[in-house]
């Protein structure tokens, strides 16, 4: 999972810089400073977001370990806790500019081998389905928005007709 996971970030970085790129040449013509800058721009961003990503991860697992000393039954502080971390990721690496999708997936990565551990059975087990159900929501969400932005999106002359059809 984690050589899938790092293929994914890989590749959405290269887009990213590829979009970029491709902005830049239709505004700026090339040259070999515009190359440079264009790999220096590609490690900053990588550099930037996988740092971000990992010292929230590590971060999150440390406090776990040492702060939360793992007593019975289900602890909703662990819970908020836990669903923050990857909140402020996101929020810290899009001040910064860069990608919120890669610091999610490294942080979320390095949470789910090491600070998942450091629960309880209980916390953890209701965190699983509470992920696994986000997770399906989400999905659900996204994949309703799409459906719906193409039948009302006027290139395709479908119309409203179609709505119904969606729900």
């Amino acid at each position: 999972m984690t050589h899938m996971e790092v293929d994914t970030i890989l590749s959405e970085v290269i887009a990213i810089l590829l979009f970029r790129t491709v902005v830049d040449v239709q505004i700026r013509e090339f040259s070999l400073w515009g190359l440079v800058n264009g790999f220096l721009y590609f490690f900053r961003f990588l550099f930037t977001a996988a740092g971000i990503g990992f010292v929230m991860g590590v971060s999150s697992s440390l406090l776990f370990k040492y702060l939360c000393k793992s007593s019975p039954g289900l602890q909703i502080r662990e819970i908020i806790v836990f669903i923050s971390i990857p909140i402020v990721a996101y929020m810290w690496v899009q001040g910064l500019h860069s990608s919120g999708s890669i610091v999610v997936r490294i942080c979320g990565v390095l949470m789910s081998r090491y600070t998942l551990f450091n629960l309880n059975k209980e916390t953890r087990d209701f965190l699983d389905t509470l992920i696994q159900l986000l997770g399906q929501i989400a999905d659900y969400a996204a994949f309703l928005l799409f459906g719906m932005l193409s039948c009302l999106y006027s290139p395709f002359k479908v119309g409203t007709t179609c709505v119904p059809v969606l729900l």
